[in-house]
């Protein structure tokens, strides 16, 4: 390793697909010696770790998991001692303080002079007063945070944080897989996808994610029910891992949708993806729509979610009310049945906010500039230990 190289340790909890192409081009940035400890799920989580396959080099330590209720607690017993190796000028860390292993790392990279990024979301959706004084009491231990909005930034700027400290790295994923695998279907070939399905000749709406209470899948569904009641032939298909033991599907049979709400389960290959997204006219979230919107964004899928962003996860930053989504009234499911149809219906209103959900994608949401974001925190967090 080169002298003037950064040796570089980032803890995960699990290494989820998308991602991979983020930590490869960490790994290819010339200033970065990454290494990638990673672990493998616990076995409730319905997001799995994949295997790096050597696209960077990566470790696999141990993690204990624990839960009491709807809390998780996590541990990583290795942290510590990986810490006080001397392997790492600077380790990047998870924002999460129910990883209980980050309290003992913290002390150890004070005690050996490592710098700390601490990496993750700032802000959490309806977070308790506790919860949002004991993540910002730990903000400032680190030298370096890094969140994924600049909203984000400017708001703990606002509560104290210096903002030399606090860096961006606008949360995206790799979409060179689903530009590739878009690529491969045709007109032609989506009108047989289309009639092999049974949907040729309605319009589809997709909802993309984990099938959990806080997306509100049931408005979804109320939505639906009151759109097919205005005759509109419309079909909605819903991909995820299903947590709630079929609530959803029970529900949708209750409320007489029938072969017009179909559930397909988890699908994780963007091959697999892609007849389902370019056939689609729109990707609905009714809540907490995370990293899906980029996921349709990069096949120039528009979204439909809530505006209120007291429900939102940061990657909502990226959606834009009339440019790239569109948003509706929270909890209003007669607006929400409106949007639905107002996309469904106007043609130009569909071409452009699709092409501008593409465009977003390439211009402001990419791979590079969320990965500068960390190699602005890791160089700082060096240069702040080496002046202790």
């Amino acid at each position: 390793m080169s002298s003037s190289m950064i040796s570089v340790g980032l803890f995960c909890r699990v290494l989820p697909k998308y991602r991979l192409g983020i930590y490869e081009r960490l790994s290819q940035r010339p200033e970065i010696d990454l290494t990638v400890l990673y672990s493998k799920e616990p076995s409730y989580y319905s997001l799995k770790t994949v295997n790096p396959d050597g696209r960077f080099k990566s470790e696999l330590i141990e993690m204990r998991a624990w839960r009491f209720g709807k809390q998780e607690f996590l541990y990583h017993p290795d942290a510590s001692r990986l810490i006080k190796s001397g392997r790492f000028d600077v380790v990047i860390l998870p924002g999460n303080p129910r990883l209980l292993s980050n309290f003992p790392a913290l002390w150890a990279c004070k005690k050996h002079r490592v710098g700390i990024v601490w990496w993750g979301m700032g802000t959490m959706p309806r977070q308790s007063g506790l919860t949002f004084y004991v993540r910002r009491k730990l903000m400032d231990i680190p030298e370096a945070l890094v969140f994924y909005t600049k909203d984000e930034k400017k708001f703990f700027v606002s509560h104290g944080i210096p903002a030399e400290k606090v860096f961006v790295a606008q949360n995206t994923i790799c979409t060179m897989k689903e530009k590739e695998a878009a690529g491969k279907w045709s007109p032609d070939l989506l009108a047989a996808f289309a009639r092999e399905n049974g949907f040729l000749g309605s319009k589809i709406f997709l909802f993309c994610g984990q099938l959990r209470e806080k997306k509100r899948i049931d408005w979804l569904l109320s939505a639906f029910r009151d759109v097919l009641a205005k005759g509109y032939d419309y079909r909605l298909f819903i991909i995820g891992p299903d947590g709630t033991g079929g609530k959803f599907q029970n529900l949708a049979s209750q409320k007489g949708l029938g072969d017009a709400a179909r559930f397909l389960g988890p699908i994780y290959a963007a091959e697999q993806l892609a007849p389902w997204f370019l056939s689609a006219r729109a990707l609905v979230v009714p809540r907490a729509i995370g990293l899906a919107a980029l996921h349709g964004f990069g096949f120039g899928l528009p979204c439909i979610t809530s505006r209120d962003r007291r429900y939102q996860t940061p990657e909502a930053a990226a959606l834009r009310d009339g440019y790239n989504s569109l948003m509706y009234e929270d909890g209003n499911i007669d607006d929400l049945s409106t949007k639905i149809i107002q996309l469904g219906e106007d043609d130009s209103l569909h071409i452009e906010l699709s092409c501008n959900a593409r465009r977003t994608m390439e211009e402001e949401y990419t791979v590079d500039k969320m990965v500068d974001g960390f190699c602005e925190a890791i160089a700082y967090a060096k240069k702040q230990v080496s002046h202790r």
